[in-house]
């Protein structure tokens, strides 16, 4: 057995990638205070709350296209005080939460999950969002490229993994932004990372299933007349707004079949159950670039006395864990595909040394046929050249398995605080980062991460505000990289 007792937070350690997990999710609860605060200053208003931050780590008219078939397709711890946040709607669970990222502590803060005051969870029939713009139009692979309308395309963009959040219905997970707007400032085409975790479509006043935070996302996507494409995380290693449910070896072997219930026992469907009712809402829109089942995967198992996103660094790795994965990737990738043959599925791999993704792991997880694309997360822009040793890895194994590698996350902390870079460094280290990628092949590059409206944040962090430099670069080059253009 691999021992990750102590290994550093976030799940990753050496190929000079430093960890960020908790770094980001800690963030996301950042912004999520300050976007409770603007929801009870506002008061009614909720059309398009300002996000001073966010998150847990975040195009234009063409005729529609000719989908490309894949070829297998049909295949930190710092310790801290324990306190309470109350969300604006339903009721609070606290845990005790600090980290340190990159040698920086980061000051303990109170997580708030979603939970519901219903016993029970039933259905909220509502309108399934239709195909606008485009409609047919979806990416695809050939070979280790990504296509789009018949042409070779790379996925250029930003996540965004709030979008989902709607105080009017669900309990949120970072700061309410407006999708229409945000997606109205981006050029054509970009990539925009979500995350639709089971929490986000769960009303916060009844316990029952209440799609709109999610649709609210995709219809906005859809009727865009910059046509974003929505790469989208359906859970998170750590179980931030995902039930709280740290996804241990069990979990990956048959515990994603069993309904679980958060911190405050309130019923949750099984993984897989909402998986298939996902995937089934939206397999037919445009608007959807690729499925990602879980976000930063690994198989460890976490030491007593440990939760949720507590048990980064606190865990165990077993010697099947590559395995245990594969056994995970071959089951839901392939029930995607039955469920969804538009839809290209990612593993949402962070890459280092998690647990199953070392020695021959990559290899035996990333051949599963539920996979058509490998992702690799890049927070090394203080410590290694633009494509770092790690990347080369990955990018020898997308070639030797015949898979497209995306960036799904590029990231470095800015800001003002003493020994922090500045923004304006930031925003050239990631012009490096991205043409460097761009030259040696890569089919995607997605920055960390999307924080809202213009906003003074002390300290340094990962998000990036609507006059961060680095969006300014992003607002230049997303349709740039589309060959041919």
């Amino acid at each position: 057995m691999c021992d990750e007792t102590d290994r550093p937070l976030g799940g990753v350690s050496g190929a000079g990638q430093r960890p960020r997990t908790w770094a980001r999710a800690l963030g996301l609860v950042v912004l999520a205070a300050l976007s409770i605060a603007a929801v009870a200053a506002a008061s009614a208003s909720v059309a398009a709350i300002p996000s001073p931050g966010h998150a847990d780590r975040g195009s234009g008219l063409a005729a529609p296209l000719q989908n490309v078939v894949r070829p297998e397709a049909s295949a930190h711890a710092a310790e801290g005080s324990s306190t309470t946040t109350t969300q604006p709607l339903g009721r609070s669970v606290s845990y005790q939460a600090a980290a340190v990222a990159g040698g920086r502590a980061i000051p303990p803060l109170a997580v708030a999950l979603h939970t519901s005051p219903s016993s029970t969870l039933t259905t909220t029939t509502i309108h399934t969002p239709t195909s606008g713009v485009g409609s047919g139009a979806f990416v695809g692979r050939k070979g280790t490229l990504l296509t789009y309308e018949g042409a070779p395309f790379r996925l250029i963009g930003i996540n965004a993994p709030q979008l989902a959040t709607y105080y009017p219905v669900n309990g949120g997970c970072g700061a309410q932004i407006d999708p229409a707007a945000f997606f109205a400032s981006l050029p054509p085409h970009t990539a925009v990372g979500v995350g639709f975790q089971q929490d986000e479509t769960v009303n916060a006043t009844t316990g029952a299933r209440d799609w709109r935070g999610l649709d609210r996302v995709v219809q906005a996507a859809e009727q865009s007349p910059t046509r974003p494409l929505l790469v989208v995380s359906l859970a998170n290693q750590g179980g931030i707004c995902d039930a709280n449910v740290w996804k241990g070896s069990a979990w990956y072997t048959s515990g994603y079949r069993t309904p679980q219930n958060d911190l405050d026992n309130t019923p949750r469907q099984s993984y897989l159950d909402y998986m298939q009712s996902v995937v089934a809402r939206y397999r037919d829109s445009p608007a959807i670039a690729m499925w990602e089942p879980v976000g930063e995967p690994e198989a460890s198992d976490c030491l007593p006395g440990y939760v949720g996103p507590q048990c980064y660094g606190h865990g165990t790795c077993p010697a099947d864990a590559a395995s245990v994965l594969r056994q995970f990737f071959d089951t839901v990738g392939e029930r995607i595909h039955a469920i969804d043959p538009n839809h290209l599925v990612g593993d949402g791999v962070l890459g280092g040394t998690q647990c199953g993704w070392t020695g021959p792991g990559p290899a035996l997880v990333d051949g599963s046929p539920g996979i058509d694309v490998l992702t690799y997360h890049d927070y090394t822009a203080e410590t290694a050249p633009p494509v770092p040793p790690a990347l080369n890895e990955r990018l020898t194994l997308a070639s030797e398995l015949g898979k497209p590698l995306v960036i799904g996350e590029v990231g470095m902390d800015a800001g003002t605080a003493p020994g922090c870079a500045s923004k304006a460094e930031r925003a050239q280290e990631m012009t490096a980062k991205l043409s460097a990628d761009v030259s040696v092949g890569l089919a995607g590059f997605m920055l960390w991460a999307y924080g809202g409206a213009p906003s003074q944040l002390p300290g340094c962090d990962y998000y990036l505000m609507d006059d961060d430099p680095t969006m300014t670069l992003l607002r230049g080059s997303a349709g740039d990289m589309w060959p041919g253009r």
